[in-house]
């Protein structure tokens, strides 16, 4: 196994461009190698990637994962995709959808598909990501879209959290895990976030209910390698996001260790 340990700007808010930099000073001192980006701050970077990587190889981190919202523009993408090809990165989570029916599946796989063809042009992989409120919530709906998707254009990516949260049709603890035996095919990347009925996503790793011995045991006999990248919706109370993190990047390194 070669796994690597990326940290999301999520834990940490809506970072200002003084405090972006700082976020990679602090994310390198904790121990990661990598980090997971949303579009809210690549947007900026389109045009002046170089800009973007120096911030990177000043501190010495890799590009683990670009995110983008499903309804970013084809030519957004194009820009993303120049970027993250420049900075040696091919994980694009795109994230979000409005809640509906079958209608609103055929939608979202289209244009699923339509970013996945235009993604591969620039050796990047296209993920779709499971989630919360949107068409492809539980374990049915998520593996259905796996099913009218194009398994050359969209791969899967595995959200722990959200798996555990919204994967009703399965015990608790075996949620994850279900997710990834069922796929491992379609499965490009995993992101390792926990989940507990108290503090809902804004969980450390550990402290909810997912299965992660599961998954860990899983990933070794298939021996997963690539990003793991670890988030949680906000800090923990009476804690820092960076504390949070390097107590889930501790426990994180113990399963594999």
């Amino acid at each position: 196994m070669n796994i690597r340990f990326g940290c999301m700007d999520l834990m940490w808010g809506e970072l200002k461009a003084p405090q972006f930099d700082a976020w990679l000073d602090e994310v390198k001192a904790i121990g990661f190698e990598g980090v997971g980006v949303r579009f809210m701050y690549t947007r900026q970077f389109l045009q002046k990637p170089t800009e973007f990587l120096a911030k990177l190889e000043r501190c010495g981190l890799s590009l683990a994962a670009a995110y983008a919202p499903m309804d970013t523009s084809e030519a957004d993408v194009r820009s993303l995709c120049a970027l993250m090809k420049s900075a040696g990165c091919d994980n694009l989570v795109m994230h979000g959808y409005k809640r509906g029916g079958s209608t609103e599946r055929t939608e979202l796989a289209r244009l699923l598909n339509a970013r996945g063809e235009v993604t591969r042009q620039y050796g990047v992989v296209t993920m779709f990501h499971h989630h919360t409120h949107v068409p492809f919530e539980n374990l049915t709906e998520t593996e259905e879209q796996l099913a009218i998707t194009d398994p050359a254009k969209v791969s899967l990516f595995c959200d722990t959290g959200h798996a555990t949260k919204d994967f009703v049709e399965v015990p608790v603890a075996e949620r994850a895990v279900t997710l990834l035996k069922n796929n491992w095919k379609r499965l490009k990347m995993i992101e390792f976030k926990d989940w507990s009925p108290e503090t809902d996503l804004n969980t450390e790793l550990c402290k909810g209910q997912c299965g992660f011995p599961a998954v860990a045991a899983l990933m070794k006999e298939r021996n997963y390698s690539g990003w793991v990248v670890l988030e949680q919706n906000s800090p923990s109370k009476g804690s820092t996001a960076g504390e949070c993190a390097r107590r889930s990047l501790e426990f994180a390194t113990k399963l594999f260790n």
